[in-house]
């Protein structure tokens, strides 16, 4: 698990996609006569890239031979084969180029090629597959999602917690209780509209016995570890709504 958990915080702190960092667009300071300065910068960082795809390609072949699911060492053999198709070859051609120019038309001819379409495509399905597996297995959040699962439970909790909290200014002993529900992805409080639901939000449990006890929990994908709640006892909080009340 050591191992494997090393390849994750690779993935996490160096992903693989190469290909999503480059800014491929006209250089304001592009001219007919090349900086060499500027050549032999765009030369190192050629190398560089080579480097890294060199380095993360001896990660994906020690996970391959690691993890146990067949799947999962199917996609981290794809990343090993496809990173330097992708990677490679625009380190390469950063080496190659005579000028920022040259290195602009090689990349637009590396990125049409099919051949290295192909691979970009397949290698951002094996790391989707990969990313899910890690943050599973190895509890490294490679794509951060787990953390903004949590933002977004604590901002909706906050949302529907001001909704109830405005709904009982009103309130009088005998008016309906505040239920929130969520439908297609919109809040409804007492069937009436209140705001946008995030993305995977649920609401897992809540509360109202009246103005000073009641409570509404968020949670993101059925996570537990993401859930936030906004009470009448505490506010917003993360974690279930307090015990003992419901």
């Amino acid at each position: 698990m050591t191992d494997l958990t090393a390849v994750a915080q690779t993935l996490q702190s160096d992903p693989p996609g190469f290909s999503d960092s480059i800014d491929v667009s006209p250089s304001p300071s592009a001219s007919a006569t090349p900086d060499p300065a500027a050549v032999d910068a765009l030369h190192a960082w050629g190398q560089n890239v080579l480097d890294a795809s060199a380095t993360i390609v001896r990660y994906y072949d020690k996970a391959a031979t690691i993890v146990a699911d067949p799947d999962i060492a199917t996609a981290f053999t794809t990343m090993s084969t496809d990173t330097p198709l992708v990677a490679g070859k625009i380190g390469q051609a950063a080496i190659d180029a005579a000028s920022d120019s040259d290195f602009m038309t090689a990349v637009f001819g590396v990125m049409f090629d099919p051949t290295t379409a192909a691979a970009s495509s397949d290698l951002d399905a094996a790391t989707t597959v990969v990313g899910q597996y890690v943050t599973t297995t190895c509890g490294v959040d490679v794509f951060g999602t787990g953390a903004q699962a949590a933002t977004d439970a604590k901002s909706d909790a906050s949302t529907l917690g001001m909704e109830i909290a405005t709904y009982y200014v009103d309130w009088k002993l005998g008016d309906p209780a505040p239920v929130v529900t969520v439908t297609d992805g919109n809040y409804f409080l007492n069937d009436n509209f209140i705001g946008f639901a995030a993305d995977g939000a649920a609401i897992t449990a809540q509360y109202a016995n009246g103005p000073t006890d009641w409570c509404v929990e968020v949670t993101i994908n059925g996570d537990s570890t993401t859930s936030a709640t906004y009470s009448a006892q505490i506010g917003l909080a993360q974690g279930t709504c307090p015990s003992g009340s419901a």
